[in-house]
This record gives structure tokens, sequence and C-alpha cells, in this order.
């Protein structure tokens, strides 16, 4: 405009100076002034001249992409748009309802307060920014995903065994049998415990014979959290509660059968951002994710895993390369119920006597209950109640977080024994970040408090007090402190201190030092060891010094050699030299494979040595097949692919072994309720094997085990060559059935592949324009031959 009135004026100055002044205040008007005073329309807009128009435009909220292209009219660049349409976005309604004109059934943008638009008609997109409080709130799961799956099993049984046997070079000796029965199913598990000894020359025949220990049987409902328990069982007690053996029923709102469920309080942050944004999370010090974040709140949870205090920095990074770097403090602690969670148990049954002794002696009836509730993220609640004959007993206690200085916990107990009251008082402090933890305990209680811990004892704990300290001393190594004073309604007083110190040498090993001192004497006891393992054959070399509470010293050499694998020969050798007293040497040897575990050896002094020899396994039943193995302390899984032997068989991406004969392998790594991952490679199966399934991913549940089957099915695959009357092949993408059933498609020179085969063989192909030929053929299901049939050429008719 400037450059057009300037060249005009030199030919017309007169005429025309006047209206050309007026028309480039007016350009510099529209072009300069109009865009300022338009507050709501920022200066990169283009506008529309147009006084109506109707546009179909993409939404664009605070930089974020919305994919939704909707009907907007414009008028003198005013844009109006539906409100059915703006909800598309996630933005409630109730933002967008100001006092903004309507137009043809449509609010004006340009009028809603803290809304600023831009209109880019290259990209036809309106791009709207709003407050990020208007924006869908989002929730990252910043911890490992855990998902719920329901744990199998199935029906079998499982017998453990622990056979020892030593012979005292002076006398007779002794064997001993411990024995685990298992029977479980969909049903529970039944379970019993106990153990037989036999004495070599009968001399002692009250130690001969068969000792009980625990018969339950266990059932765990998994959707519910609930376990029950019907026979001998530990009470679940609170922390200030001594546990008892009762034989009964207990019923107990069990968190272990559910490991996806976090109990304890996890820490949350929130906050909000205006554009797209990443998030990188520091957990002292140590980058743990990554997440990327769309405009609007945010809050994450679930922070990964730590112990005691810690510090989180949250470093978020926007889309114009902004960074905002927020540090925040914490403290976990899993002594603690996260808000509105509840933990219970309830039992009912009779005091168990002489455990370890008596196969049955059961005295008074008993009932116990315990309850906690997480009132707040800071805050657990704590009941317990008990009753007995003659005896009552109710308590209440609480745990309680105070910022990130630690927890502490208090505890009063109540009990009314043979017409005497009596109290327990029990308070407590816990702190612990990654250099420093102490935890300290007092329990007092009167001279007449009774629970069913000490129910009719005549000596019990009056007072206990603990105090641990643990210090991490970075390359000066871990020193842990105790000390521990008891005191019995005797007066007796025991005290104890105990200092341990290691420290990590690296390639050379470990150091470790512990110091113990009791009741206020002189003498104190210790021990040094030195640890050099030998990473080429899986050894270690050991050498120590120690000394007793009567001063005497001992000096002790001994090399390990450990099993590799899990399976193989170990062996240990070691002597100790002790001042003032025969020396003692000792030597083993054990061999280890899938199906046993085999130890033998002799220990102790020059002439007075003691031979033994043990064996330990586990025998289990299951679909008939009975299994041999090292011993099952928890769940297991046998893996069955149909009879077909020689299958290779992964656990978690590691080789566990090759199905036997039968097509059956034991796996015996699995952890209860860990969803597992199995796979079996059939790359090395035979042509004439089809496995329909290949990866399963499955969790058991505890003292059981299940049968995981991969069916394998045998089939007899078809090669065929397709040829017409004329000996042409059939045309490529023709279909070609088989026997009504398995369709394919022909492919080069009339090739089809089919893996169904029977004895006699129907086969219809359709052509283009539906025109079909039929062809016939016999197969041999007898024949053995893994290689595929073939049939070169078959005419189709």
């Amino acid at each position: 405009m400037v450059v057009f009135c300037t060249n005009y004026l030199k030919e017309n100055r007169k005429r025309l100076f006047r209206p050309c002044i007026l028309l480039t205040l007016f350009g510099l008007y529209n072009y300069l002034i109009v865009p300022v005073t338009k507050a709501n329309v920022p200066e990169a807009n283009l506008h529309i001249t147009d006084n109506d128009m109707q546009l179909y435009l993409e939404l664009v909220i605070n930089e974020q992409p919305t994919y939704q292209i909707v009907a907007i009219d414009v008028n003198h660049d005013n844009y109006y748009i539906a409100l059915s349409d703006l909800e598309t976005t996630g933005i409630s309604q109730t933002h967008w309802q100001t006092d903004a004109t309507e137009y043809q059934g449509k609010i004006n943008l340009n009028q809603v307060k803290g809304v600023k638009l831009r209109y880019d008609a290259e990209s036809q997109m309106l791009f709207i920014t709003v407050p990020p409080s208007w924006l869908p709130a989002q929730m990252i799961n910043t911890g490992e995903q855990r998902t719920f799956n329901p744990p199998k099993t199935s029906f079998g049984a499982l017998f453990n065994y622990d056979i020892y046997v030593n012979k005292p070079k002076h006398e007779s000796g002794s064997a001993s049998t411990w024995t685990e029965l298992r029977v479980f199913g969909d049903y529970g598990a039944l379970n019993n415990t106990g153990i037989y000894r036999q004495n070599f020359d009968n001399s002692n025949n009250n130690d001969n014979g068969y000792t009980r220990y625990d018969t339950r049987w266990e059932y765990a409902d998994e959707e519910l959290m609930l376990t029950l328990e019907t026979g001998d069982f530990i009470t679940r007690t609170p922390a200030w509660i001594g546990p008892v053996r009762l034989g009964g029923v207990q019923l107990s709102h069990n968190f272990a059968i559910r490991p996806d469920i976090i109990t304890y309080p996890v820490p949350q942050f929130s906050g909000e951002n205006s554009l797209p944004s990443t998030v990188d999370l520091f957990v002292d010090g140590y980058k743990t994710q990554s997440y990327n974040l769309n405009p609007g709140p945010f809050t994450l949870n679930n922070i990964p895993f730590i112990n005691g205090a810690g510090t989180a920095v949250l470093v978020t990074k926007n889309a114009l390369g902004q960074t905002i770097s927020t540090e925040v403090p914490l403290y976990v602690t899993n002594r603690l119920l996260a808000k509105g969670l509840t933990d219970y148990s309830a039992g009912v049954g009779f005091l168990r006597e002489d455990y370890g002794t008596h196969n049955f002696k059961y005295g008074d009836f008993a009932f116990n209950a315990s309850l906690r509730y997480g009132l707040t993220n800071y805050l657990t609640l704590e009941s317990h109640a008990e009753v007995a004959n003659n005896m009552q007993v109710l308590g209440i206690g609480s745990a309680f977080r105070i910022g990130q200085l630690g927890v502490i916990n208090a505890a009063y107990s109540q009990s009314h024994a043979d017409s005497q009251d009596g109290h327990l008082i029990n308070v407590g402090y816990q702190y612990i970040n990654h250099n420093f933890s102490i935890d300290l305990q007092h329990t007092q209680s009167s001279n007449n408090y009774r629970d069913l811990a000490n129910y009719q004892q005549e000596v019990a704990t009056q007072s206990s007090t603990q105090m641990t300290l643990g210090l991490q001393l970075g390359n000066l190594g871990q020193l842990i402190a105790g000390y521990f004073i008891i005191k019995d309604r005797q007066n007796l007083t025991t005290k104890l201190i105990n200092i341990t110190w290691s420290r990590s040498l690296n390639r050379f090993g470990n150091l470790f030092l512990s110091i113990s001192k009791a009741n206020n004497e002189n003498n104190w006891s210790g021990v040094l060891q030195w640890l050099i393992p030998f990473s080429n054959n899986n050894s270690t070399l050991t050498m120590s010094t120690t000394r007793d509470t009567n001063k005497k010293w001992a000096q002790r050499i001994g090399y390990d050699k450990a099993i590799v694998n899990d399976r193989g020969l170990s062996y240990n050798l070691s002597y100790q030299n002790n001042q003032g007293q025969p020396n003692y040497q000792q030597a083993s040897i054990g061999w280890r494979d899938a199906h046993i575990d085999l130890n033998a050896g002799v220990y102790g002094e020059k002439n007075n040595e003691t031979l033994w020899s043990e064996a330990s396994g586990s025998l289990i039943f299951m679909e008939n097949q009975l299994f041999a193995a090292n011993a099952v302390p928890n769940s297991f899984a046998v893996v069955t692919t149909d009879h077909v032997p020689d299958i290779p068989v992964f656990y978690e991406n590691s080789l566990v072994g090759h199905t036997d004969k039968n097509g059956y392998l034991l796996v015996t790594q699995p952890p209860a309720y860990y969803a597992g991952q199995y796979a079996i490679d059939t790359l090395s199966i035979a042509n004439n094997l089809k496995a329909e399934t290949i990866e399963q991913k499955v969790a058991l549940k505890a003292k059981s085990g299940y049968l995981l089957r991969f069916p394998i099915e045998h089939i007899i695959p078809t090669y065929l060559t397709l040829v017409d009357e004329q000996g042409q092949y059939l045309p490529i993408g023709a279909q070609a059935t088989l026997n009504g059933k398995e369709t394919t498609y022909i492919g080069w020179d009339g090739f089809a592949y089919f893996e169904n085969t029977q004895a006699d063989n129907h086969v219809i192909v359709t052509y283009a324009d539906d025109k079909t030929c039929t062809a016939t053929f016999s197969a041999n299901l007898n024949d053995n031959d893994q290689q595929p049939l073939a049939i070169n050429p078959l005419v189709c008719h």
C-alpha cells in the first residue's frame, strides 16, 4: 500500500495526496491496530473476511490434537460452536456456559473467559487454549503394572522326605525321617508333617517312634482374599501379642495370596500442565521411568518401591522446551495399611501343648481375634481379643507416620485372669533411610497380666527392650548394632549387646565381624570371617577366627564347592584349631540332580568322629504319573505335551528340561501366586506334529500343583500340485477345500498344502466366477514316516 501511494504521488502529487494518505492510514489500522484490540485472537490469526461462513475444522486443545472435526460458524471473526461438539474434547460443559452470546444455537468462543483462539487456514485447525484445570485429570501408574491372574490347581499328592542317619564312633547311632504329606485339589490342600526317630541300640525307647507336628486343611479364596484353616494352625496376632498354636478353625483376611495388591500407603504427586509434556521420575537420584502427559491435571501414584525415607524428583518438560523440576520428600513403610484397607483374623480351638513331643495333646478351649484398619494413609488402628478358661484379654493399638520422621507405634492390652486384672503397654519408634536406620521397642506388663502366649506359665517376660541401629558406611562397609534387655517376673534380667560389621572387598570377597556380650560380664565372644569366592568353579574359601566367653580362641579354614545350576557334585572341607581343646575337622560330599539330593560326611574331634548321611527329595503323584524330585517346599507345575517326548520346556525364558518318554516334565521353580511364563519349543518337533498353543501364563496356588497342558496333535501333512485336465497349473489364489473342513489357497505352480489328511480325501477348488473342479486321493494313515505326503501332480476335474 505504501509503495503504491509513493509511486502514484510522483505523478499526481496534489490531486491524490489526501486520499492516498487516508488509504495508507486505513491499511495501517487494519494490519496493526485491529488485531491488538481483539485480545482473544493472537496476531497469528488468519482472519475470515466473509460475514457468515461455516467451516469444518479439527479442534486442537492446548496444542493437543483431538482428531475431532466439527462444524464452526464464523461471523465477523467470531467463532461459534455447539456445546455438544465441545464435549468431545473431554472438557465439562459447565466451563463453556458463560455469558457468551449465541448464534444459531451455538456459543461464541471469543467471549468465553480464559479461552484463547488461533485459526490456521492452511491446516484447517482451530487451536483453543483453555486453563489446565478444565482438562480431564490423568492418573499415571508409575509402578510395576500388577494384574491379578487367578491361581490354578489340579488334583494330586506330594510326599516330601528327609532321611538323616548318624553314627558316632563310640556310640550306636540313630536315624530320623522327616515327612510331609500333601493332598490338594480345587477344594483346598490337606497337609500333615511329622518325624520318625529310631535309635539303633534301642537304649532309649522313649525317643523311638513317630511324632506328629501339624495336620491342617487349608482353603484360599483369592477373589475375597480369605484363607480358611482347619486343624493345627498358628494364630495371626499384632506384633505386640505373641502367637500361639491352636487346634481348631481359623478364618483370615490374607493379603499374601494377592501379590498384585499393595497393602501399605504409596506416595502420589499431583500437578497440572498447560501443554503436552514429558515427566521423568527420579527416586533417590536414580531415574526410574519417563511418561508422556497430556495437557491438564495429572497424578502420579504407586511410586517405585522404597523402604523408609527417600526423595523423589519430578522433571517436567513441555512442548515449548520449558523444564520444571520439583523435589518431594518421601517416607514409605509397610507397618501401615493403606487408607480403607482392612486386615483381620479369627481363630477358635484348643491350645496345643507339648508340641514336638506329644502327638495329640490339647488343652483348654481358646478364642483369638485381631483387626487392623487403615483409617488414613498416616494412621492404622489395631485391636485384639483373646478368651480362654477364666481369662479374657482386650487390646487396642495404632501405628502413626509422623511425616518424613518415621513411624511411632503404641498399644495397650488389658487382661482379666483368675479374678485378677493386668495390663500390657507397648511403645516403639522406627526410622529408615538408605544410610541410617533405627528401631526402638519397649514392652512392659504387670505381674498379673496374662494372655494366650503365657497362659498358665509360671515364668513369663515382664518387660523387654530392644534397640537396633543400622549404618551404611560407604566404602567402609555396613554396621548393625543391637541392644536387648529382658526381665522376667522373678526379676531375672538378661542383657545382650551385639555388633556386626561387614564389608565387600569386590573380587577379593567379603569381610564379616561379629561381637557379642551378655549380662554385663567382662567376657565377650566374637568371630572374624573372610570369604573368598572363586567364580571359575563356584567355590568359596573361608578363613575365620573366633573367641568364646571363656576367652578361648579358635582358628578355622574351610573350602566349599557349591552345585552349579542346581545339579551336580558339591563338597566341603574344613579344619579348626581350638585353644586348649582337641582340634575339630569335618568333610562332606553331596550329589544333587533333578530327582534326589544325597549328602554324606564326617565331623568331630580326632578319634571321636561322627559319620552321617542324608537323603532328601519328593515323590509326586499327578494324572496317574509318579515323579521323583528334590524337596518341593511350595508349589509346582507338571507340563504335559500329550505323550510327545523330548519337547524342550521353558520357564521365564529359561530352559528347565525336556518332557520324558511319556510327555511329562515336572517344574518346581515357580513361586506361589506368581504368574509365570511357560513355553515349549516346537522347532524341533516332527513334521507330523502340530502344537495349538506354545505359550501360557499361569499362577499356581500355594502348597499345590497344576497340570499344564500343551496339546500336540498328530497330523498327516500333504503337499499337492494341482493341475487341470489339460495339465495346466491351477490359477494362483484359487480356493481349495479338503474334505469340507480345511481351506487353503493355491500358490505358484499349483501348490497347495493341507494338514488334516484322512484315508480317503476329497478336494474342491473354486476359481473366479464360481467355477469349480474336484480331485481325490488316498493316504496310508498307518505310515509312521514323519515326512509329508507329496502328490505330484493331481488332476482336478
